[in-house]
């Protein structure tokens, strides 16, 4: 018992670490460095691919395609279609 709680401690000092790593590291939060990374990967596939913005959202890890797009209005200043339009 004593050895599971021990190892559940570890593991949140290990997550604190982490999160202060990489602010220090990267100026960003966990979750920003997550949104910029999905973003970079929708900006590719809107780029590269004929897939629906409902399609690209899925595979970058967002439930909504409401949500995906005003993540994605904030990020990049314009939606995914508009985006999309632009690169073409």
């Amino acid at each position: 018992m004593r050895w599971h709680r021990l190892r559940k401690q570890r593991s949140l000092q290990e997550q604190v670490l982490t999160y202060a790593y990489l602010h220090k590291e990267i100026n960003e939060t966990p979750y920003e460095y997550l949104m910029e990374y999905r973003i970079g990967q929708a900006q590719r596939l809107l780029k590269q691919t004929e897939k629906s913005v409902l399609e690209i959202a899925n595979e970058t890890g967002f439930s909504e395609g409401a949500y995906f797009a005003k993540i994605f209005k904030r990020a990049a200043g314009k939606t995914p279609l508009q985006y999309r339009k632009e690169q073409k």
